[in-house]
């Protein structure tokens, strides 16, 4: 679910585009190694899409690497406050923090 307001115009539709590329890609991989590579590469060129960050860090939790997982939610909150919008991811980037 989007919270808070931002403008399409503030999006890059190519990095949206891309973001979703990937994902097409990732989603029925269900948790594989090679999801899991698909996602970072995505995360890599700073898509504009929150499920690539969200299922990647998900997954990441899952394998015990919340270090990662914690890199993956702050190149989250980066890429959307440059847009204006205030990710959901940020409780999560706390939880995991509170967890190391």
């Amino acid at each position: 679910m989007i919270k808070g307001k931002f403008y399409l115009s503030e999006m890059d539709i190519d990095k949206i585009d891309l973001g979703w590329k990937y994902n097409e890609e990732a989603i029925h991989l269900k948790g594989t190694k090679r999801e899991i590579s698909i996602l970072r590469e995505a995360v890599s060129k700073g898509v504009e899409t929150p499920y690539t960050y969200d299922r990647l860090s998900i997954l990441l939790v899952k394998k015990g690497e919340i270090k990662e997982a914690i890199k993956v939610c702050e190149a989250y909150k980066k890429v959307f406050e440059m847009i204006g919008y205030k990710p959901s991811i940020i409780k999560r980037l706390e939880r995991l923090k509170e967890k190391i």
